[in-house]
């Protein structure tokens, strides 16, 4: 063996490696997230919003300048640390009892962030198989056009699942929901047409590459 296809083998036996690694400590910092949800008291969530921010100017003069263009930025902490900028419409839902529920509502931030990468996930492993093959000669192959096809499908799974997640855990838990499906998931159904419309394509491609080396 040449040492130019060992070191061929060499990137790909590490790319097979460090992607699913990547992967799998992703999932780990979101499913740990996700613990320490479950396991905190609801009276650790706070919600702080800022609207100006403050500059010592070159006086030593104080001056409030407005940062947000007049809109409050809402920050949700657990247990005194900062856990991000967040939509207070996701946050002030009201149960059967009138009553907010911060953590119930970081859980479904985290279920709906851990599905979204969970879906990500496989379909980059799937572009990283086909990026690949493209390596080895011809991209008309059926493998590719399944992965493709796989790829679309996620796609769909991608503008539906999160948000059903979303409504599903908000439907049993708060009395008033709202929609959690926006113009977003339609893009994302539209990409999905795309893609499937370019596997369609690689089908063909893949009959003509047939047909090609049966008349060669």
């Amino acid at each position: 063996m040449k040492k130019t296809d060992k070191k061929k083998d060499a990137k790909r036996l590490l790319s097979l490696i460090i992607l699913p690694y990547m992967f799998v400590v992703l999932l780990f910092f979101y499913g740990r997230d996700f613990i320490k949800d479950i396991t905190a008291d609801n009276d650790s969530y706070e919600i702080r919003y800022q609207e100006d921010v403050t500059y010592a100017d070159e006086d030593g003069k104080q001056e409030k300048i407005d940062m947000t263009g007049g809109q409050k930025i809402y920050m949700l902490y657990r247990n005194g640390d900062y856990r991000g900028d967040v939509d207070i419409n996701e946050f002030d839902m009201l149960d059967d009892d009138g009553n907010t529920d911060y953590r119930y509502c970081a859980l479904i931030q985290e279920a709906r962030g851990f599905s979204y990468t969970v879906i990500l996930c496989a379909m980059i492993t799937l572009i990283m198989f086909i990026v690949r093959s493209l390596k080895d000669g011809t991209p008309f192959t059926k493998a590719n056009a399944m992965r493709i096809k796989a790829v679309g499908i996620l796609q769909f799974c991608l503008a539906i699942v999160p948000g059903l997640v979303v409504f599903l855990m908000k439907f049993f838990r708060f009395s008033h929901i709202r929609s959690t499906f926006t113009i977003d998931s339609l893009y994302m159904f539209i990409i999905g047409f795309v893609i499937m419309f370019i596997g369609q394509v690689f089908d063909y491609g893949v009959k003509l590459q047939e047909d090609n080396d049966l008349i060669a």
